[in-house]
């Protein structure tokens, strides 16, 4: 899901709300914000849902459908955070954490990052 794609109250507040985050520019632009925003966004949640993950082994294939052709990667969504320059994540009670999951959060750091900070105890 993308942020473009949501409702909002009355059609007008939702194009003001687009207009603004393309800065009053082009449709391309819009789409460049659109795109950073939904990375961010993106990523925001899998990290929120990253120590669930671990604990029930779907950081690969949050969705846990092995089934289905999409597969919903935490690692794949946190590096495409394209624009994120920090980034603060517990582990600490995490009882199944191995090596292996953090060698996990560690494929998954975006390019970007100046900042990190990881916390296990």
């Amino acid at each position: 899901r993308n942020l473009e794609d949501g409702e909002c109250y009355s059609h007008l507040d939702k194009q003001r709300i687009l207009n603004f985050m393309a800065n009053g520019g082009s449709q391309d632009q819009l789409q460049v914000a659109c795109d950073r925003a939904n990375q961010r966004l993106h990523a925001h949640f899998a990290l929120l849902a990253w120590p669930f993950a671990i604990e029930q082994d779907l950081v690969l294939d949050f969705d846990g459908d092995h089934d289905n052709s999409t597969v919903l990667s935490l690692i794949d969504i946190l590096k495409k955070d394209a624009t994120r320059d920090k980034l603060n994540l517990s582990l600490a009670h995490s009882r199944e954490l191995t090596s292996h999951h953090i060698k996990q959060v560690a494929d998954g750091l975006p390019p970007s990052l100046k900042d990190l900070e990881l916390s296990f105890a």
